[in-house]
């Protein structure tokens, strides 16, 4: 196996990782969402998303890369929990 295959298997193993949290993260969206519903309480809490990602933007930051990395990638999955959510 040449070297590059050995970080494309890497970046593979990652991937995988990643999807993995990314279900998980919206079967939490979906208690979430049932409980709001249940409660009466907006599906959005702008002040919460902000806190959140104002957090994962110093964490990322703290590592050399771009804010707009994890602001980009972030927005996209509160859409997508908004959606969800909406959809119960």
């Amino acid at each position: 196996m040449s070297e590059l295959e050995k970080y494309r298997k890497r970046i593979d193993g990652v991937d995988n990782k990643i999807i993995d949290a990314l279900i998980e993260r919206m079967i939490i969206s979906k208690y979430i969402g049932t409980f709001k519903k249940q409660n009466n309480i907006p599906i959005i809490d702008e002040k919460r998303f902000d806190e959140l990602l104002q957090e994962k933007i110093k964490t990322i930051a703290s590592f050399g890369y771009d804010e707009n990395f994890i602001t980009e990638i972030y927005n996209t999955i509160h859409k997508y929990s908004i959606k969800i959510q909406q959809e119960l």
